[in-house]
């Protein structure tokens, strides 16, 4: 356990479990700190060990942070060490993000009479048909969310997905995620390698099989023939990267593809590039769109989870169906041939942000959520 610098008692504890900076991570890191700016005092709870990503980068950002190492499978010892903790930071309520922390920290809390809510991020019920010990994780989970005091779901077709586990529709409520508004100015990509493509695509994302970035190569590839001078930028590490890398090199354009592994700041990457895709064939509410929307960069993604609620296909990006190479390649031949297009098209996906996904807007909606669950004294 560590002790904090300041006083917690009375804070809205958020716990995860954590392994890397992606969609829940980085949601985070948007939604804290805007939380602490609206007067809602906030603590994070990391349960793998002090090395954790988010809890560090949230201490970076002036953020009370603990941390616990729960690393593993969930066991009896890590929900005893969450139950002492919370007499020790005694919350205001729990809010906790990811099955791991829902089942340990939620039952917990519940035990020591601490309302809990609960962020639903992602589609779990399709990655659970590809893993056993996950079904059995989410059998469990939907055990707790139907006990939870309130879930926030991201967009309405997860929402859909907790009403299908059978949690009471009275509990669920629609938050959509949103980012903080970028700063202006100039940012600058360190080797300014984007100046030898024209034009540059960027992909970022956990490189793993349902972000389908194979498809994303593909397309590059086939563009290639018609725009010689065409780059793809992949940011994000996974388990598939070295696949992608061979794979780059059979098509013949391991010189046109540059793969950044992480990228700690993405916006000099967005301000540098002419498009952005993301191929995935699931999603919740990605926090890349959200970025993509608010650099001004025009979009292409799959027409899956929240995007098709984020984005009006045709005016604010292109919408293509997912796992469909033909369309992918289509919409991107398109952006590149139409830069009046590609201008108009980000530039409304640009106010749509301003209108509906900032950081400002999404921690207002939690706030009212935790008054509506408890109210302040």
């Amino acid at each position: 356990m560590k002790s904090l610098q300041r006083e917690t008692s009375g804070n809205v504890l958020h716990v995860v479990s954590s392994r890397g900076l992606y969609g829940i991570e980085r949601m985070l890191l948007n939604l804290l700190p805007e939380l602490e700016r609206q007067s809602c005092a906030v603590t994070l709870l990391c349960l793998d060990g002090p090395d954790t990503e988010v809890g560090r980068a949230a201490e970076g950002l002036g953020i009370s942070t603990a941390f616990i190492d729960c690393a593993g499978r969930v066991t009896p010892r890590g929900w005893l060490d969450l139950y002492r903790m919370l007499a020790f930071h005694r919350p205001r309520l729990v809010h906790v993000h990811g099955y791991k922390a829902t089942i340990l920290a939620g039952v917990a809390a519940l035990v020591r009479g601490i309302p809990v809510v609960a962020t639903y991020h992602n589609v779990a019920s399709r990655a659970a048909e590809h893993s056993r010990s996950l079904s059995w994780y989410l059998a469990l989970e939907t055990l707790v969310l139907k006990r939870l005091h309130a879930i926030a779901a991201v967009s309405t077709q997860i929402a859909d997905e907790v009403t299908a586990r059978r949690v009471p529709d009275r509990r669920i409520r629609v938050i959509s995620n949103g980012i903080a508004k970028p700063v202006t100015g100039s940012a600058h990509l360190a080797g300014g390698p984007v100046k030898s493509f024209g034009p540059c695509i960027l992909s970022l994302s956990r490189l793993a099989p349902e972000k389908n970035i194979h498809l994303v190569l593909d397309a590059v590839a086939a563009l290639r023939t018609e725009f010689p001078r065409l780059g793809l930028f992949i940011g994000g590490d996974g388990p598939l990267l070295d696949d992608l890398r061979a794979q780059a090199s059979s098509l013949g354009i391991e010189d046109s593809v540059r793969f950044l592994g992480f990228v700690e700041d993405v916006r000099p990457l967005y301000q540098a590039c002419d498009a952005f895709v993301l191929a995935s064939q699931t999603e919740g509410m990605p926090i890349a769109v959200l970025e993509a929307m608010a650099l001004e960069i025009p979009i292409i993604a799959s027409r899956v989870g929240g995007i098709p609620q984020m984005l009006s296909d045709g005016t604010e990006a292109m919408l293509v169906e997912p796992n469909d190479y033909r369309s992918l390649y289509e919409a991107l031949r398109r952006l590149i041939l139409d830069a009046p297009m590609r201008t108009n098209m980000a530039q409304a996906a640009r106010a749509r942000f301003e209108r509906d996904y900032t950081a400002e807007r999404m921690a207002g909606s939690y706030i009212r959520l935790y008054d509506d669950v408890t109210p302040r004294a």
